[in-house]
């Protein structure tokens, strides 16, 4: 019984561990993912900007920064954003 429960522990932290790290490595990436966007952005290449910030929705369609983004660059280019 002590031996079961221990395993189940064990099997309970390093899950607990492995989703704790993935949540970084997706926050981290999304941060990078930004940061490249916005470059691209500052650099006047709108199309691959517009391409990361359509990747990032993908992934998450309650982005809020990078559909705050997408429409600002739809509003500077003067076109409408079909995804809202």
């Amino acid at each position: 019984m002590k031996k079961a429960l221990r395993v189940i522990m064990v099997l309970f932290s390093v899950a607990l561990v492995s989703q704790c790290l993935g949540v970084t490595t997706f926050a981290q990436m999304r941060g990078r993912a930004l940061k490249r966007a916005g470059k691209e952005m500052r650099e006047a290449n709108f199309k691959e900007a517009e391409r990361i910030y359509l990747q990032l929705l993908e992934q998450d369609q309650a982005d809020k920064d990078a559909r705050l983004r997408i429409e600002l660059r739809h509003d500077q280019a003067g076109q409408t954003a079909g995804f809202v």
